[in-house]
């Protein structure tokens, strides 16, 4: 009848009203998070790249802490750049880097694993750097140490033949001389923090690929950058790589700062005692001798 034609016309526009109001709701959260997605992503570099130009300056750069700073610095400008740029395009603009190609889809998938990573262990590694300092020590003096305790055993030994040998294994050698005039320790510990993470992270750059994966028999084949159902890769990655992801970038972290945190906080709390003792015996040496 036309009463029920009716009716269903009045269905119909209010199910297109409804899906009119919910697309454009929809397109105002996306904008107001890509808007703020935006805004961290261009404060952040912008403060990475400050904090890059100030601890490199001379006089800071010495510090083993300072050095260290300037690596975490850099490691979090390109996880900014390279993450956190990609998951804009995606979200905003619908684009992913990852679909370009095999290649695209392999070496963005190593990078955002490796760079947030070295960001994680970084600030593990300062962690540990600023609890040996409150013991008066720090991961290069530890070297140092070590170093010197060696060349004091070998020295009282010396004769002329083992000063040849050695001015010939300094010539021989190169490399070393290389090493120790143009890098410093905390340079050397970051380059094999680094060379370490590259290695775990290095199955990204040989076995994923991009495949068609299909979610259900109504839609058609989805390209994906992850390994395909059933095969070993796969399981790899489900089963076993999450844990070890889960542990390398937040569970030891996590461990090892709160530890250091709370050997500084022990150590502040040891000394801030020993200050206080001074500063009472201080006041009663003083008010005795006003006496």
């Amino acid at each position: 009848t036309n009463a029920d034609k009716k009716q269903n016309k009045i269905i119909l526009l209010d199910d297109d009203e409804s899906a009119h109001d919910d697309s454009i709701s929809n397109s105002k959260f996306t904008f107001y998070i890509c808007a703020l997605l935006g805004f961290i992503i261009v404060v952040g570099i912008l403060a990475n790249l400050v904090n890059i130009i100030v601890f490199c300056q001379k006089s800071i750069r010495k510090k083993s802490t300072f050095r260290f700073l300037i690596y975490l610095s850099l490691a979090d400008f390109l996880v900014l750049s390279v993450c956190a740029t990609d998951a804009l395009a995606r979200f905003g603009f619908l684009y992913e880097i990852r679909m370009l190609s095999n290649f695209t889809c392999r070496l963005h998938t190593f990078l955002t694993y490796f760079l947030t990573h070295s960001s994680s262990i970084i600030l593990m590694v300062i962690s540990i750097d600023r609890a040996l300092v409150m013991n008066n020590r720090t991961l290069t003096n530890l070297f140092k140490n070590r170093n010197k305790k060696q060349r004091l055993k070998v020295s009282r030994h010396l004769t002329i033949e083992h000063i040849e040998i050695k001015t010939l294994d300094c010539i021989k050698n190169p490399v070393k001389k290389f090493i120790s005039e143009h890098f410093h320790r905390v340079d050397l510990i970051t380059i094999g923090v680094l060379a370490f993470l590259a290695i775990l992270n290095g199955h990204y750059l040989i076995f994923i690929n991009l495949n068609n994966e299909k979610l259900n028999l109504f839609y058609s084949p989805l390209l994906v950058c992850f390994p395909r159902e059933n095969t070993l890769y796969h399981f790899f990655l489900q089963k076993i790589w999450i844990w070890i992801d889960i542990c390398v970038y937040a569970l030891i972290p996590f461990v090892i700062m709160s530890i250091c945190s709370l050997i500084i906080l022990y150590k502040i709390r040891q000394k801030s005692k020993k200050f206080l003792s001074v500063l009472k015996n201080s006041e009663n040496g003083r008010s005795i001798v006003y006496k």
